[in-house]
Order: structure tokens, then C-alpha cells, then sequence
């Protein structure tokens, strides 16, 4: 079947842009809540932002501020945190302050002891989850000035991804 011949419902997705500029895989890409930002990140180390608020995406600087792979990424429920999952080794979660306007790195959440992989806020963005390959699940308290872990979740079998 060519694509003349499918539904409308079925018909394939347009390409509005592409947003280069990594120099290695991409390994982690999140929108924001907003619906206003993009984030990539790679296994060179680089994590990209985009804005979306204007017609054509513009790229806001976000400087080097941790070492390792980005594994995994994901936007605070009010699109003013970026927290970024690490590949390295000892496993850090860096979190990035978006609300200004420059980005700047808020804080590095340490607990896990290997690549971190998965990432989430809860819904009201009190709590940061984070996985990892060191098979333990980290819920973090996000309120009060410094984000602090409230809980590990031990048990896993495997890697969480």
C-alpha cells in the first residue's frame, strides 16, 4: 500500500524541522510540559535545548556542567527543571534551573552507583524518580531549597531502564 492509498487517519507524519548538532548518538530526547521546549541528549555529553515558543526553534545555550553520557532526561511538571540521567559510572542526576534566562545547573543528586536510565516528575513535581543500572529505583523530594532522596526502592532483578 503507497501512502495515496492509506486513510487519512494513517497518512504519515509531516517533517517540520530537524534540529541538529550533537556530535554522538542521541540517547535521551524529552518535550516540556509547556509543549514550549525540546532537550536531547547524547552519548557524547551534550544536552541541546530548544525553544519552541517562536515560529522556528532557537537553540538556548546550555553550558558543560557534568562529564558521561546523557542517558535519560525529563521536564518538571512546570517546564522550569531539566533533570538530566547520567551514563557515567557513579550515576548522578544533574538538574538544570530553566526559569531564567540563561539555564543554569541547580544541583548533582547522588545515590545511584552506576548509569542512570530512566527519569520522572510526579505530577505535582514534588518527587524526582530516578532508575538505574545498579537496580535501584531513587525517589528524591523535590520541595524545600535542596532536592534530598526520600527513598530507595531496592528488589529489581535487572537494570531499570
Amino acid at each position: 500500500m503507497s501512502e495515496i492509498d492509506l486513510p487519512a487517519d494513517l497518512q504519515p507524519a509531516k517533517k517540520i524541522t530537524v534540529l541538529k548538532g550533537h556530535g554522538g548518538w542521541v540517547m535521551a530526547v524529552a518535550f516540556s510540559p509547556s509543549r514550549n521546549a525540546v532537550a536531547s541528549g547524547a552519548a557524547d555529553g551534550t544536552i541541546r535545548l530548544w525553544d519552541l515558543s517562536e515560529g522556528r526553534p532557537r537553540e538556548r545555550f546550555l553550558p558543560p556542567g557534568h562529564q558521561g553520557n546523557v542517558n535519560s532526561l525529563a521536564f518538571s511538571p512546570d517546564s522550569k527543571l531539566l533533570a538530566v540521567g547520567s551514563g557515567a559510572i557513579d550515576g548522578p542526576v544533574w538538574l538544570w534551573d530553566l526559569a531564567g534566562a540563561r539555564p543554569e545547573q541547580k544541583a548533582a543528586l547522588r545515590g545511584h552507583n552506576a548509569p542512570v536510565d530512566a527519569l520522572a516528575f510526579s505530577p505535582d513535581g514534588t518527587l524526582l524518580v530516578s532508575g538505574g543500572d545498579d537496580r535501584t529505583v531513587r525517589l528524591w523530594d523535590m520541595t524545600g531549597g535542596e532536592p534530598r532522596e526520600r527513598a530507595v526502592l531496592w528488589g529489581h532483578t535487572d537494570f531499570v531502564k
